[in-house]
């Protein structure tokens, strides 16, 4: 009974964190969430630590728990990391990968090229929510099946939790402006060439460039304001999607 309680409560607060419901910073009072949901505070302590375990919540001293929200310097840790791992991924999947491999990749690429190409509204900087989730639906399986080729469950789980926070957390706190996301665009169709050509230090390269043009992008487009409703039944959909393609992929 009480993991099913804190199951309640992580599904409804992962729910509200995701969406932008709650705003990065924001306190999470435990007894009134408990209260507020009919539960005791023991399955909400719980949650918030399965929550912070994936990085969405952490604990300040004296203060309680709050909503993670994350610095211009923890962006660029992120995206170190990603780099680090992320072109040994890279390059394994040159060594490992096989044309069905490939072939997924390139449907990847496919769909986040539809995506772009769709949104040709003129006069517009920003890709249109609804494209914008289609593009990282398909970047979200892009990236998780090169992960997986490292075939390191470390690495895997380290990389899951960067890539859930790093996409979810993006759709719903930073532009996308069409011509920086058709210059990533062009990065995606570079590293499947290099992964494709068998040269592993090709594929480390190419997948570091592009994660490096990533994180200066997203502390470039970052922004502050509370997300529409739009973005926020988007973010909870793209986190389901990532959730389910990486355990898929991944096997986890």
């Amino acid at each position: 009974m009480k993991s099913t309680r804190s199951d309640l409560a992580y599904n409804t607060l992962l729910e509200q964190i995701v969406s932008g419901e709650l705003s990065p910073g924001d306190r999470l009072p435990e007894v009134s969430i408990a209260k507020k949901m009919g539960i005791s505070p023991t399955p909400v302590r719980e949650c918030f630590r399965r929550l912070a375990a994936e990085g969405l919540v952490e604990f300040v001293p004296n203060a309680g728990c709050r909503v993670r929200k994350m610095s211009r310097k923890e962006v660029i840790e992120l995206y170190q990391l990603r780099e680090a791992l992320e072109s040994f991924c890279a390059s394994c999947a040159s060594m490992m990968m096989n044309r069905l491999d490939l072939d997924y990749l390139d449907e990847c690429y496919v769909q986040m090229r539809d995506a772009v190409s769709k949104d040709n509204k003129p006069g517009t900087r920003e890709m249109c929510p609804e494209n914008r989730l289609a593009y990282m639906k398909a970047d979200a399986s892009f990236h998780a099946r090169i992960v997986a080729s490292s075939d390191n469950v470390s690495i895997i789980k380290v990389m899951r939790k960067c890539h859930i926070l790093n996409h979810v957390m993006g759709l719903r706190s930073r532009m996308f402006i069409k011509s920086q996301v058709k210059k990533s665009l062009l990065q995606h169709r570079k590293i499947i060439k290099a992964i494709a050509s068998g040269t592993n230090e090709a594929a480390a390269k190419e997948m570091r460039e592009h994660l490096r043009y990533s994180c200066e992008t997203s502390l470039i487009n970052m922004k502050h304001q509370k997300p529409s409703e739009k973005v926020q039944s988007l973010s909870i959909e793209l986190h389901k999607y990532i959730r389910s393609v990486e355990g898929e992929v991944c096997g986890l």
